[in-house]
C-alpha cells in the first residue's frame, strides 16, 4: 500500500533540505530514494523538492457574510436577559419553548422567518454572540479590600521565614465579606483572626462599605441579615405582622380578606 499525499508531502519537506545541501552524485541517490518510496517520476519529484522550500504566501481568508442579523441577535439577548442569562447549552435546549412563549405573550414581537433563525441557532454560536454581554456581568475583582502602603510602614510584619508555630501570637488575618457574591449595598464584614499555636479564632464583624453609615444592628452576619430582612415589616416577625394587618381596624381589602377565610 502506498503512501497517501500527506505523507508524500511530509517526506519531500524533509529530504528537500537534505537534498539541497547534497552534492550531485548525492542528489542522485536521494532522488532514487524518494521516487522509490512515493513512486513519482524524477522530473515530479525534482519540482517537489524545489517547491517544498518556497516559502508560501498566505492568502487572508475571505470573511463569511453574517448569517444573523442585528433583530435576531437582539431578540437572543432578549431571550437570554429573561431566563436570567444561562451558558449556550443550556439556552439552544428550551429557546423554541421560550420564543413561542413571549411571542404568545406579546413580550417578543418578531417575525417567522426570524423565529426560525433565532431557533436554529447553535449553542456555540449563542456563546460567541453573546461574549460581550456576559462580559458585563462579570464581576471585576472579589475582593473588598485594597492594598495600601500606610499600615505597612507602621506596623512591623514578619514574613515566613521568621515564623515560629509553636509560640502563640503568630497569627493570620482575613477580612471576610458576606456580600453572597454581590458587593454592591450593605453587607456585613468579619475580621477573621487565627493564632496559629493556640489555633483560636475571633472574627468582630461590622458593615461594609455604603453609601450611608448607620450603627451596626448586631455584630454578626445572622442579625445583620435579619435586620435587613425584616427592617420593611418594622423588624418584626412575618407572623406577627400577618396578624397585625388582618387585625387592623380599617381591615384587610375584601380580595385578602377572602383568600385568608379560604386558607
Amino acid at each position: 500500500m502506498g503512501l497517501t499525499l500527506s505523507q508524500r508531502k511530509a517526506v519531500t519537506k524533509q529530504t528537500a533540505t537534505r537534498y539541497r545541501r547534497a552534492d550531485r552524485p548525492g542528489k542522485k541517490i536521494i532522488l532514487d530514494e524518494l521516487c522509490a518510496m512515493t513512486g513519482w517520476h524524477r522530473d515530479h519529484a525534482r519540482k517537489a523538492l524545489r517547491q517544498a522550500l518556497r516559502p508560501k504566501v498566505a492568502r487572508p481568508r475571505r470573511p463569511r457574510p453574517p448569517l444573523y442579523g442585528s433583530d435576531v441577535i437582539a431578540a437572543l439577548r432578549l431571550c437570554w436577559a429573561v431566563v436570567d442569562a444561562p451558558a449556550g447549552k443550556r439556552l439552544a435546549a428550551f429557546l423554541p419553548e421560550i420564543v413561542d412563549r413571549l411571542r404568545t405573550c406579546g413580550e417578543l414581537k418578531i417575525s417567522d422567518e426570524v423565529r426560525d433563525q433565532l431557533v436554529s441557532m447553535s449553542a456555540a454560536t449563542i456563546d460567541r454572540r453573546l461574549a460581550g454581554d456576559r462580559a458585563k456581568l462579570r464581576l471585576k475583582g472579589r475582593a473588598g479590600t485594597k492594598p495600601g502602603s500606610l499600615l505597612k510602614s507602621q506596623i512591623p510584619i514578619r514574613t515566613w521565614a521568621d515564623w515560629d508555630e509553636d509560640k502563640p501570637g503568630y497569627v493570620e488575618i482575613d477580612l471576610v465579606g458576606h456580600d453572597g457574591g454581590d458587593p454592591r449595598g450593605d453587607f456585613c464584614q468579619s475580621l477573621d483572626v487565627t493564632d496559629i499555636a493556640a489555633g483560636s479564632r475571633f472574627g468582630p464583624a461590622r458593615y461594609g462599605p455604603s453609601t450611608t453609615s448607620r450603627p451596626s444592628p448586631s455584630t454578626t452576619s445572622t442579625g445583620h441579615n435579619n435586620h435587613r430582612l425584616h427592617s420593611l415589616l418594622g423588624n418584626a416577625t412575618p407572623e406577627e405582622h400577618e396578624q397585625a394587618y388582618y387585625a387592623s381596624p380599617t381591615g384587610p381589602p375584601s380580595g385578602d380578606a377572602a383568600n385568608k377565610k379560604t386558607a
